[in-house]
């Protein structure tokens, strides 16, 4: 298959998560290799790396997320691991302690607080640990995208590359259930979406693997193996 054929659109997800992310992003747009990058718009920066994000001329999106709503979202931590953190979710989730219209209410002012601080609504929305696949809140995040008039949601209109993790299962069999919900909506997505986090073993072969289409690849820049991983390829 030709390069040609294929597109990789890097997204790095969490800049406000802290200062050490902050860095490792703006270095790596310096660098010319990043496409987007979301924004913890509740998370930590100074002004000055809002000015150099928003002169980077990247694509800006909103990584929304609502975990301060949680009474106990101080067990919401990295050091859970991703299972420990989806099952406290899950288990907030279907005993009704995340009401919607809280949800609905929280996403409006971080929209709004987007704006005011980076001076433009975002190129597109998505959502920290991906909670907005789950049916109730895609639904939210859809609506907000076209009262606000933003074009682009992180879904993946064709398909989902799989891997053999937990989170990569349960995202893809969300995206099926949302993905009518989108065709609906008018709005726009990737063809393909994969994380490099689920991407075990040779990544870079398998990114070359991916199907011919536009592709956005989530990578974290927090993370040291990522952040290396991006540094040492010219190109993806």
């Amino acid at each position: 298959m030709p390069d040609s054929d294929r597109k990789i659109v890097v997204s790095a997800d969490d800049f406000g998560k802290n200062s050490n992310t902050n860095k490792n992003i703006l270095e790596l747009l310096l660098s010319k290799k990043l496409h987007r990058v979301s924004v913890m718009i509740n998370g930590n920066f100074s002004t000055e790396e809002i000015r150099q994000l928003v002169n980077s001329q990247v694509k800006l999106d909103l990584h929304l997320n609502f975990f301060n709503l949680l009474k106990n979202n101080q067990h919401l931590k990295k050091e859970d691991g991703i299972s420990g953190r989806l099952l406290i979710f899950l288990k907030n989730y279907f005993s009704g302690k995340i009401r919607i219209s809280e949800v609905e209410k929280d996403w409006e002012q971080q929209l709004e607080k987007f704006h005011t601080l980076l001076g433009k609504n975002p190129d597109g929305l998505n959502s920290h640990e991906h909670v907005h696949f789950f049916p109730a809140y895609f639904k939210l995040i859809s609506n907000l995208a076209q009262k606000a008039k933003i074009p682009y949601l992180r879904l993946g209109k064709k398909g989902f590359i799989q891997a053999n993790n937990i989170v990569s299962w349960i995202i893809f069999c969300l995206r099926k259930i949302n993905q009518r919900h989108f065709l609906n909506s008018g709005l726009s997505s990737s063809d393909f979406l994969v994380s490099l986090d689920w991407l075990e073993g040779d990544a870079l072969q398998k990114i070359k693997n991916l199907p011919s289409g536009k592709i956005e690849l989530i990578v974290h820049p927090e993370i040291i193996s990522e952040l290396e991983f991006l540094k040492n390829h010219t190109s993806i």
